[in-house]
């Protein structure tokens, strides 16, 4: 007989998460971990795409952070005190503040807002780094209910956010396309900062 491809437990709307903890599949975990997955996707996406090979290592790098996050967050309902597991470590924000020092020193500063977009690569940058707001909100929701997560977690996502969006500007700068500015599209003149 030939092996089933499937295993119908999830058929009633029920999941397994870190530890054997079955919970529904709307829970804050599975919405959190679901939400990085996602987000993995998208960098997947955008190194298919032809991103620059300079960006390749540190999106591949970051892939692999991913899912140290979501062994985390997955452990979030019964962590098992005795059970290592992979988490978002000092390390891994530093890696992140190392891209951005990099990238940054390429590109000129921006006082503005820009409209996402330009190449077909940088725009799935973009992309994905509004995903990641969304993870880091997800994520916020659910440590109001766990406080055992690492104290790295959100400053991770908070400086990948950066990061992605320093390499979307990157991957268009590489490609000759410049940042359409807000408010100069617009003809919108600048509010002056001292009157702010």
């Amino acid at each position: 007989m030939k092996k089933q491809d499937y295993t119908k437990q999830g058929d009633k709307g029920f999941t397994q998460i870190g530890g054997g903890v079955r919970v529904p599949k709307d829970a804050p975990q599975v919405e959190a971990c679901g939400t990085v997955n996602e987000l993995n996707s998208y960098l997947g996406l955008a190194i298919s795409l032809g991103v620059s090979p300079n960006l390749v290592p540190m999106l591949m790098q970051i892939q692999n952070d991913l899912f140290y996050l979501m062994e985390e967050l997955s452990y979030s309902s019964n962590p098992e005190k005795n059970k290592k597991i992979n988490t978002i470590e000092k390390r891994h924000v530093h890696n992140l503040e190392k891209f951005i020092e990099q990238l940054n020193e390429a590109l000129e500063p921006l006082d503005t807002y820009i409209q996402p977009g330009g190449t077909l690569p940088a725009a799935v940058l973009h992309l994905a780094r509004n995903v990641c707001r969304r993870v880091e909100r997800r994520t916020v929701s659910l440590l109001h209910q766990w406080e055992e997560a690492s104290k790295y977690v959100l400053r991770y996502l908070n400086r990948l956010s950066d990061l992605l969006y320093a390499m979307a500007r990157f991957q268009n700068r590489q490609d000759g396309i410049y940042e359409t500015e807000w408010p100069e599209q617009l003809n919108i003149p600048k509010q002056d900062k001292k009157k702010s």
